[in-house]
């Protein structure tokens, strides 16, 4: 629109001066409020000792139940430029008794998800559309899924190459959509499958290597 006058077809032959009064539409949300979404950021040291504090807190929770907890995702991995996001992987004892501790959750400020869209979960999320933590609770007895988020973990840990094209294809794809997280997840989707399925053939190679050390030892001894 220029000075109150709809633009049309004819109108593009409009002088440089007139362009300068043309006024913008507002973008529709979340486009106008960019700080409401994580966006990627260099890795940090104190991501570490954030999931330690997180970490004491759930286990405060959860008692008796808690096997342990485990730092995965992205800012558990050293170097890796991530969204800070500190995901917490629980694993207890009996996954039922979790959801007698909602309302401790919801006091620490996390959103009570139940499963999530993954069998045998229990999702938690903090810091609204922000979100600062992410807790992925799983019984002792859902072995395939957290043998799955700690493979994954590890091979980065030990796998720079794989580790640096993880991180250049997230930050292509914060640049792609950087208001759009759904575009971000799905845009890294087919390359997060193909890394896991890598990552589980490394653990299990590593595993029988392990198992073949330890017999080994026990002979000679």
């Amino acid at each position: 629109m220029i000075n109150g006058k709809q633009l049309k077809p004819r109108d593009i032959g409009i002088s440089c001066d007139q362009l300068t009064s043309i006024e913008l539409m507002p973008l529709p949300a979340p486009f106008d409020k960019p700080e409401n979404v994580p966006q990627l950021k260099e890795a940090k040291p104190e991501w570490k000792e954030k999931f330690r504090q997180e970490a004491a807190k759930i286990q405060e929770i959860l008692g008796e139940n808690c096997i342990t907890v485990y730092h995965i995702g992205s800012t558990s991995v050293k170097g890796l430029r991530a969204k800070p996001i500190i995901d917490l992987m629980p694993v207890v004892k009996e996954l039922e008794a979790v959801d007698l501790h909602n309302k401790e959750f919801e006091a620490l400020g996390y959103e009570c998800k139940g499963e999530y869209g993954i069998l045998g979960r229990r999702f938690f999320m903090k810091g609204g559309d922000l979100r600062t933590h992410h807790v992925h609770i799983f019984a002792e007895e859902s072995r395939k899924e957290i043998e799955r988020h700690l493979a994954v973990r590890d091979y980065l840990r030990t796998h720079k190459k794989d580790a640096e094209a993880y991180a250049a294809l997230k930050t292509e794809l914060a640049e792609k959509f950087t208001y759009d997280n759904e575009g971000y997840c799905d845009g890294k989707d087919s390359f997060v499958k193909d890394l896991e399925r890598k990552a589980l053939e490394w653990r299990k190679i590593m595993y029988v290597s392990e198992k073949n050390k330890t017999y080994c030892q026990k002979r000679d001894g």
